[in-house]
């Protein structure tokens, strides 16, 4: 059906910073908060002959997908895969399915701000359980691995390392993405992701503008979370 832009008369930059960004905030133990970020989506959809699978070729804004400045010729590759088959025989592990990938304008300064987030997060809950394992081995080889305060000390410990985790996580991400965003940027990691849906792409935008622009550039309906599932055509670019 027929309707106003998405982004028309409210743009919605969503930043990590806080609600004065877009973003709601649930506090965790009082003193931390996590942000749930809302982003606008499209499908993109694709056929299957055989064992060839078919996208069409999209058009992007020629503008930075995250900060939407001059991209300067650099892209980034956003990959989606989708996955027909998996055996774990319990020897080996094999799966089978296809990946596309869409090629995004991204500036070089964007890229070094969402490159690490996902290595800082992993690594901060890596280290965290690998703690919590040695805990379990000192409790163990020390008599306590049956004992009610042994198992005590050991999901406490779990709790505070999955707490500090968390914490070691965001202040990493804060120092070492966070800090380097431009005031435009729609977010400190990568600013779209995609997922196989039914029969298609399912590309996720974090920037309304950019989202708005790409629906018109390639005639596909733009969805977002809080319209009740509608969707609506792009109405040319947002200004």
């Amino acid at each position: 059906m027929g309707a106003t832009s998405l982004v028309a008369g409210r743009e919605n930059r969503i930043s990590p910073n806080g609600p004065e960004h877009g973003g709601r905030g649930v506090p965790l133990f009082g003193w931390s908060w996590v942000w749930r970020q809302e982003v606008r989506w499209v499908h993109i959809p694709f056929t299957i002959d055989g064992d060839k699978l078919f996208t069409p070729t999209t058009q992007w804004p020629q503008r930075c997908a995250c900060c939407g400045e001059s991209h300067d010729g650099e892209e980034h590759v956003l990959t989606c895969r989708l996955q027909t088959s998996y055996v774990d025989t319990g020897v080996y592990k094999s799966e089978t399915g296809y990946s596309v990938g869409f090629s995004v304008p991204y500036c070089t300064e964007c890229k070094k701000h969402a490159n690490p987030v996902m290595i800082l997060r992993v690594w901060a809950y890596v280290l965290g359980f690998a703690l919590w394992a040695l805990v379990g081995y000192l409790l163990f080889i020390n008599g306590m691995g049956e004992g009610v305060v042994g198992i005590g000390l050991f999901l406490g410990t779990g709790v505070l390392l999955g707490a500090g985790s968390h914490v070691v996580s965001k202040r990493g991400v804060e120092r070492v993405s966070t800090s380097k965003m431009k005031a435009t940027c729609a977010n400190n990691d990568w600013a779209l992701s995609g997922s196989p849906v039914e029969s298609a792409w399912r590309i996720r935008f974090h920037d309304d503008r950019y989202a708005n622009d790409f629906a018109w550039m390639n005639g596909l309906d733009l969805f977002a979370p809080n319209d009740g599932g509608d969707s609506t055509d792009g109405q040319g670019p947002a200004t």
